[in-house]
C-alpha cells in the first residue's frame, strides 16, 4: 500500500511540474498558411531573490507541428519577463517581450525573406573612409547591420542582401565625413538596388 501511495505521489509531482503553458499558431505573412517546422523558445527572467540582477526561471523549446501550431511549458511559478523567439530559414527572426501574464496565447505572422537589397557604397573621395550601414524594415521592426569596414580611395563595397518583400526599407549609412539614408520599396520576389555615393 506505501509502495502504491509513493508512486501515486511521484507521478503526481512530475504531472504536474511544468504548470504554465503557452500556445499559438505561426503563419506565413504573406500567404496566410501555417508554417511547420519553426523552432520556437521561451525564457523567463524574474528579479533575483538573493540580490540584483535577474535569474531565468523558465524555458521550454518546441517545434511547430504541420498545422503551425507550438506548445511551450514552464515550471515557473514566479512571474516576470517572458522573451519569446521564433526561427525558420527563409523568414525573418520573430522576437518579442511579454510580461508573464500578459499573454498565455499568441498567434504569430512570420515575414518571408523573399526579396533582395542590391546596395553598392561608393568611396567618391580621395581618402581611405569608414563605413558601417544597417537595413531596416521599419514597419516590422526588422534590422540588418554590417560593418564597419574600410574603403580606399574611388573603392566599392558591394551586397545582395535577402529581405522581407513587399515593405519599405530604409538604408542607413555612418562614414568619416557625413551620414545618410534613403528609403525603397522592395517587392515580393524581385532585387531593388541601390546605391550610395559617399
Amino acid at each position: 500500500m506505501k509502495n502504491i501511495l509513493f508512486l501515486l505521489a511521484l507521478a503526481a509531482f512530475f504531472s504536474c511540474k511544468k504548470t504554465n503553458e503557452f500556445s499559438g499558431k505561426v503563419i506565413d505573412f504573406r500567404t496566410g498558411l501555417p508554417i511547420d517546422s519553426v523552432y520556437c523558445t521561451l525564457g523567463i527572467s524574474a528579479l533575483s531573490t538573493t540580490g540584483g540582477g535577474s535569474d531565468i526561471v523558465g524555458n521550454d523549446y518546441a517545434t511547430t507541428d504541420s498545422t503551425g501550431m507550438y506548445l511551450l511549458q514552464t515550471e515557473t511559478a514566479r512571474s516576470g519577463t517572458v522573451t519569446f523567439k521564433c526561427y525558420k530559414l527563409g523568414y525573418v527572426q520573430h522576437y518579442e517581450q511579454f510580461l508573464f501574464d500578459q499573454c498565455r496565447e499568441k498567434d504569430i505572422q512570420m515575414y518571408p525573406n523573399d526579396a533582395w537589397l542590391d546596395i553598392s557604397l561608393i568611396n567618391q573621395t580621395s581618402d581611405q573612409t569608414d563605413v558601417a550601414c544597417s537595413i531596416n524594415a521599419l514597419d516590422i521592426g526588422h534590422k540588418i547591420g554590417y560593418g564597419p569596414f574600410s574603403l580606399q580611395p574611388n573603392g566599392i563595397e558591394h551586397q545582395i542582401i535577402n529581405i522581407p518583400g513587399g515593405l519599405d526599407i530604409t538604408v542607413y549609412w555612418t562614414a568619416t565625413k557625413g551620414s545618410g539614408g534613403t528609403t525603397v520599396f522592395c517587392p515580393h520576389g524581385d532585387t531593388t538596388s541601390v546605391v550610395v555615393h559617399l
